[in-house]
Parts: structure tokens; sequence; C-alpha cells
């Protein structure tokens, strides 16, 4: 059963097919309030004008993102311009990528990914990699982070947290961003023969 089923406050509004690939019935949306998870009243919203618009510094270069966070995950918003090349890094959580609009470069350890708008990209826990924007155009990447980086410092000071009044934020763990020694330059070269 869905939350908003669970829930006899909760104010439900049907939609049409769902817009998810492979997924007949949508379920239904909450349409305002809080809902109940575990007897516990948690937020759900955060206005667009709530999360704030900031400078995320990588090293070499920074990025504009807006984020928000939960205990278990958080997932930013990272618009990256033209010519963004961060220096390689690491981070104790896995991260899931969803290229919104543009093109970037994505680099894994040893291995090179283009991608393109629509296209998504899984990074393990504590794999080196770093991104370039060899393109014209800046490009916009949705990132989730599992555990939540709400705790590092690209994200700490503007990040918002989606907690009820009165509900302590309980991270299940604190991963930061970690800058290493990593020779780039032969990986980059994969770049270049790319179709």
């Amino acid at each position: 059963m869905w939350p908003a089923e669970q829930d006899a406050r909760a104010t439900r509004i049907r939609v049409g097919p769902s817009p998810l690939v492979g997924v007949a019935h949508a379920p239904p949306f909450v349409a305002a309030g809080p809902r109940r998870a575990e007897g516990v009243v948690m937020s759900l919203h955060a206005s667009g004008a709530e999360v704030r618009e900031q400078l995320a510094d990588m090293g070499t270069t920074s990025f504009v993102t807006k984020a928000v966070y939960g205990n278990a995950a958080s997932l930013m918003i990272a618009t990256r311009p033209p010519g963004y090349h961060s220096k390689p890094h690491t981070h104790d959580c896995e991260q899931l990528n969803w290229l919104q609009a543009g093109q970037v470069w994505i680099f894994v350890e040893n291995r090179a990914f283009q991608l393109e708008a629509g296209d998504f990209l899984r990074i393990p826990a504590g794999a080196v990699h770093w991104a370039w924007n060899k393109f014209e155009q800046p490009c916009t990447m949705v990132e989730v982070h599992a555990p939540g980086l709400q705790g590092d410092s690209t994200l700490a000071a503007h990040a918002v947290g989606l907690f009820d009044d009165g509900e302590t934020s309980r991270p299940v763990a604190e991963p930061t961003t970690t800058f290493v020694d990593f020779d780039a330059a032969e990986i980059e070269k994969l770049t270049e023969r790319a179709p």
C-alpha cells in the first residue's frame, strides 16, 4: 500500500497514465501536508525558493548547485559550465547520476563515459571519479548520493534538510569529498578517440 493510502488525512489527486517507463499506474500523489512513516511526521516539501543556488568548489573549478537531503541520501542538481574540469576525487557513498541537459565526460577510475541528455551513470562508493565539460554548452546533472553528502563542505552550507519541525536529522553516515592524486591525463585521452 502506498503511504498516501495509509494516511486517511492525505488528500489524493488521481492522474492519468504514469510518465514512468514500465509502470502501468502511478501511485496517487499527496496534494499537501505531511505523511506518516513509522509514527513520525515528516516534511516532504521544500519550495524551489527555499533551496538556494550556490557555488560548489571542486578544487580547480566550481559549479552551481541546489541540494536537499534526508537521513539516508542527498539529491543535488548541478550545472557545470563549458570548460568545467574537476579534480579526481572520491566519496564513501554511491552516486547515481542523470544528465538532464547538455553533454559531459565522466571518468570513473580508468574508464571514460560521454553522457548526453537523458543518460544515467552509477559511480560506486569509493571509486575515483571526475567530470569534464568539453562542450560549448553548460550541462545540468541530477545526482543522488547514498549515504548523503549533507556534511560535505561542497553542500553543508546551503543544502536543505527535508525534516519536520522538531524532527532530528539522523544521518546513517556522513561521507565527504576527498581529492586524490590520480594521473588523469592518460584516461582523458580516451575522449580524443571517441566518435
